[in-house]
């Protein structure tokens, strides 16, 4: 983990949260398939990055392989700015003896803004059973972002509040946005960008993965600041969504 200085995190820990405790307990059931063909998604939710690419695909996955035939229907629903871009390929799939069926979704990637999310949601509706299983999954959202690409500006300068320490910092800057990207800038494989608004000023930094606290798991940032120069001040929020946040600390980064 770099940068972290573990006796501030467990201050800001024993400081802000409440936490309540779990059983961990596994129950383990086991379901007789009985002749019926479970269905269920893998996850409840799918990120494609894509660049130049036309089609991506959802998969819908059934339990008894040995069964051929077993047909599945599900519904779609477009988030905001999301309809008409895409093409689902059926609403309905038809499972022979592989695992799993393939939806697919069409798209002209030029019809896409960079770094914008788009959702479609697929929920199963009918035909075969939706799997009785704890980790069943009976819809899946679709996120489809046009991937940004980079440039290294050199290095900077990251002053740390939350961590009390500074440190030299690569930066990269997008070629179709103004957005700045400090690769692990807290963490490990973890890259934090600052988005600057078309009024040349305002900086945001959109919820996304910072760090991770050996007790909590990964933990979050988000918040605004501004851009005076070379200079990007930001206050930014350290938090555990659904959990409980360390607090808003101000964080600046000195560009190259």
């Amino acid at each position: 983990m770099k940068h972290i200085l573990f006796y501030l995190a467990v201050a800001a820990m024993s400081a802000g949260f409440l936490f309540s405790s779990c059983d961990d307990q596994t129950q383990g059931t086991v379901y007789d398939l009985q002749g019926k063909d479970y269905v269920s998604f893998m996850s409840d939710t799918q990120l494609e990055l894509i660049n130049e690419e036309t089609k991506v695909t959802v998969s819908l996955y059934h339990l008894n392989t040995s069964v051929s035939g077993t047909t599945a229907t599900f519904s779609i629903t477009y988030g905001d700015d999301s309809e008409g871009l895409f093409t689902v390929s059926a609403t309905q799939v038809t499972f022979t003896n592989e695992a799993a069926a393939p939806i697919d979704v069409t798209f002209n990637p030029e019809d896409l803004e960079f770094n914008k999310d788009y959702t479609i949601t697929f929920t199963i509706t009918g035909g075969a059973e939706i799997s009785p299983l704890p980790t069943a999954q009976p819809s899946i959202e679709l996120t489809v972002r046009r991937a940004l690409t980079f440039t290294s500006l050199g290095t900077g300068l990251f002053i740390s509040k939350i961590f009390g320490s500074q440190w030299p910092q690569e930066v990269l800057l997008a070629d179709q946005i103004t957005l700045y990207r400090c690769p692990e800038l807290y963490d490990t494989n973890k890259d934090i960008d600052f988005l600057l608004e078309e009024d040349g000023v305002t900086v945001s930094v959109a919820p996304q993965p910072a760090w991770v606290d050996p007790d909590y798991g990964t933990v979050y940032v988000r918040g605004s600041g501004t851009k005076e120069g070379q200079v990007i001040q930001v206050n930014l929020e350290h938090y555990v969504p659904g959990v409980g946040s360390f607090g808003v600390f101000a964080e600046e980064l000195d560009l190259p």
